[in-house]
């Protein structure tokens, strides 16, 4: 039995225990709701409504401390001033939306009056960017007067330098903590465009343009263009200056913004299809006028009416091509793995395949419009379909007007950058050699040319001969019974075999599909060598299933036949050089040259 005495002392205990208990839930519920929290604010795919223009105290470009090793007065001058307030709209809201399409009578563009540049740019040394150094990016305007190189020092920190090509020097020299990258600089040069390179997705969601006084970058205006897009699409790959006073700003999802900097607000916008694959958008020597290519469609744009001057399939066979405009701006190129075709950009219409030289495709340019430069060394002769010369020494390129800026890459002279026209001197009188050497080349224009599609299976062989008599007209050369140069088709197989396809946004992993392989191989022979080869499967570098689809099933319906695009795109240089020993030599070109020597 309990007393009462006992029992009354007992009350307390209890009431006590039942108050330790009770917080001891409120603690429990208080740490699962702040989990739930946390993990809402962690997921990078939970749509955001965040504001597109942040306080400064959150920028990635408001100075922090830096353990760099730099001096306290360059610490001082290159990280970004907010010493005068930034231009920023209260509210973000959409501008036009654009469907991408052509327009109803179809494509139809009439380059202006544009003129080459109007002086001769200098070289410019630029001094303390050492071997260490990795230099990032590398931009000029559109006039061709200034320049900027973005180098990564090994501390961290980021060194930007501003280059004048009228006077040959560098104009500012900017070192911050910060990781930045300069896209673009403005046609007056007082204008740089930067987004944050930190590693991450999300960190390139804030771009802003800043003044450059005395080495130092004052913020003009910092904002978020694509707050609506969720994480990693709202990070900013590209964007460039167009126009009189605008901003050309890709996303990572596609989206294609068109910002007017006075008004500090989106014009108009349209989304292109980036799933997957990357993405293309450049701006030509016309500054209203932009091109574009993504895994479904190339075109062009005019951004002061806000229009689709064409839009058009990308050619059969490409996945993701790179593009560009020629000088005058009247051809496009389209660039993938190893070929390259040239559009004629008034109509969309496509003018020529080009071989190019194995190897990866890092940028293709047009040095003018006669001259294609691959990579920054390969300098292809569009006429000739021929792979004319290699420049050796630079790491990376940007041609304006017909001259192309050479940015150096030796341990010698890291980031001097080399203005030169092309091709230089040395080239053209090989390129006129050349033409005039009868033994140099097996197969040039004029010549007779035999056609053996023996090794064809025979309901493919009316097809594939039609196609190589085709392409062998359009090079100005002749079908005969018997030469010395013989073109062969040849297809083997089916075989099955296991081919990796990955599904995109599905975790990344590959799976293995069985395909039924065909290789389909064009041969240039001469005298039984061979002087130039192109080899291809049928099976698809890329597929998109439709609705209801397995992978397997598409693969199934695109690998049923022999890739037969193979001859009816043959795509052989105009000149084929003849071969050496068992070597075949279409893929050299004729000639070298160190930049440095040349200038």
């Amino acid at each position: 039995m309990i007393s009462a005495q006992q029992k009354n002392q007992k009350q307390p205990m209890k009431a006590q225990r039942r108050r330790s208990h009770l917080c001891l839930l409120l603690m429990i519920l208080l740490v699962f709701s702040e989990g739930r929290r946390c993990v809402a604010q962690k997921n990078p795919f939970k749509p955001t409504t965040e504001s597109p223009f942040r306080k400064k105290s959150d920028s990635p470009f408001t100075p922090v401390p830096s353990d760099s090793k730099e001096s306290s007065a360059d610490q001082k001058d290159g990280a970004p001033q907010s010493n005068r307030p930034s231009r920023a709209a209260k509210k973000f809201r959409h501008g036009k939306y654009v469907p991408v399409k052509s327009p109803e009578g179809g494509w139809s563009y009439t380059p202006g009056q544009l003129t080459p540049l109007e002086y001769e740019p200098e070289r410019v040394d630029v001094a303390e960017i050492d071997f260490p150094e990795r230099i990032k990016q590398f931009c000029v305007n559109r006039p061709g007067t200034l320049g900027a190189i973005t180098a990564q020092r090994p501390q961290g920190n980021t060194q930007i330098k501003v280059m004048d090509f009228l006077e040959g020097e560098v104009v500012a020299s900017i070192v911050t903590p910060k990781e930045l990258l300069v896209l673009d600089v403005d046609d007056s040069g007082q204008r740089l465009v930067l987004v944050s390179d930190k590693y991450g997705f999300g960190e390139k969601r804030e771009i802003g343009t800043f003044l450059v006084n005395d080495s130092v970058l004052v913020e003009e205006s910092m904002f978020i263009p694509f707050p609506d897009l969720r994480v990693p699409d709202l990070d900013v790959v590209s964007a460039d200056f167009v126009g009189d006073h605008h901003l050309l700003i890709v996303s990572f999802s596609g989206r294609v913004s068109l910002w007017d900097l006075e008004k500090l607000r989106e014009e108009c916008g349209f989304d292109l299809n980036s799933r997957g694959s990357k993405i293309q958008v450049v701006s030509g020597p016309d500054p209203d006028v932009i091109a574009f290519a993504d895994k479904e469609q190339f075109g062009l744009f005019d951004i002061r009416r806000q229009e689709f001057l064409g839009v058009s399939p990308i050619p059969e066979g490409m996945t993701s091509p790179q593009i560009a405009v020629s000088p005058s701006g009247t051809r496009l190129v389209l660039a993938e793995s190893e070929k390259a075709i040239v559009i004629d950009a008034i109509n969309g219409q496509i003018q020529e395949e080009i071989p190019l030289p194995a190897g990866p495709l890092t940028r293709v340019e047009f040095a003018n419009d006669e001259f294609l430069l691959v990579s920054s060394q390969n300098l292809i002769s569009i006429p000739d379909r021929m792979l004319l010369w290699t420049y050796i020494g630079a790491e990376n390129s940007v041609s304006i007007h017909g001259t192309t800026f050479f940015m150096m890459g030796g341990s010698s002279a890291k980031g001097t950058v080399i203005p030169m026209k092309l091709p230089d001197p040395q080239a053209v009188a090989a390129l006129e050699t050349a033409h005039s050497q009868p033994d140099l080349f097996v197969v040039r224009p004029g010549d007779s040319v035999q056609i053996d599609v023996s090794k064809v299976p025979s309901q493919f062989r009316p097809q594939v001969q039609a196609a190589l008599e085709q392409a062998l007209q359009d090079r100005e050369l002749s079908v005969t019974d018997k030469s010395d140069s013989v073109m062969t088709a040849s297809i083997t197989g089916p075989e099955q075999k296991v081919v990796e396809y990955s599904q995109f946004g599905r975790g990344g992993g590959a799976s293995g599909y069985v395909v039924s392989e065909f290789v389909s191989t064009l041969d240039i022979l001469w005298k039984g060598q061979v002087a130039w080869r192109k080899e291809r499967t049928n099976a698809p570098g890329s597929i998109t299933p439709k609705n209801g689809q397995s992978i397997q099933d598409v693969l199934r319906e695109k690998t049923s036949q022999p890739n037969l695009r193979l001859f009816e795109q043959a795509g052989f240089p105009r000149y084929v050089r003849k071969p050496e020993g068992q070597s075949a030599r279409s893929n050299e070109s004729l000639g070298q040259s160190n930049i440095e020597g040349l200038f």
